[in-house]
């Protein structure tokens, strides 16, 4: 298992970041995505609105 950080460019979400974790079963040849979500850092403020964050992903 590993786990993956990247920036969130979205509109509105700035200081948030997409978290990826990727496993792959013992002998298998792919990985795949296990989980997501995205996690705002400390001192970042809440989501913005819906509706004012730019077209949905």
């Amino acid at each position: 298992m590993v786990t993956h950080v990247f920036e969130c460019t979205m509109p509105g979400y700035r200081g948030w970041s997409w978290v990826v974790v990727l496993a792959r079963a013992s002998r298998a040849k792919a990985a795949t995505v296990a989980e997501t979500a995205l996690r705002r850092r400390a001192r970042t403020r809440s989501s913005p609105p819906p509706g004012s964050r730019g077209p949905s992903v």
